[in-house]
């Protein structure tokens, strides 16, 4: 009997959209430049540029994610490796970061 092969299911709550832009995270004390690679309702890929801090993703770490013109969005790390991190942002968020993508991908049009 061969193994059939069933698609991967997606976990993802919400609808990732590519994006370049220029952030700052804050963890602990420290501020990181940024760019978010891809964003959605939910959470951030972001990767980190020119830090010399080290994000394990062994441990749970609270992150706030400073987006210029649209303010901070706080949540966790859900995973990191070397340069890019993933930011599961919490819950009281996930409304106003679906209002930043309607504006923003109005503007690109």
């Amino acid at each position: 009997m061969m193994n059939q092969v069933h698609p991967l299911k997606e976990r993802r709550e919400f609808e990732r959209l590519p994006i370049l832009l220029e952030a700052t995270v804050t963890v602990n004390s420290d501020v990181i430049n940024c760019v978010i690679l891809d964003v959605s309702a939910g959470g951030a890929k972001v990767q980190l540029k020119g830090t010399d801090v080290h994000l394990e993703d062994d441990q749970v770490k609270l992150i706030v994610l400073n987006v210029p013109g649209f303010g901070d969005f706080d949540g966790q790390i859900i995973w990191t490796d070397d340069e890019y991190i993933g930011i599961n942002f919490n819950d009281n968020h996930k409304m106003s970061m679906k209002l930043v993508l309607e504006s923003t991908t109005k503007k690109a049009s």
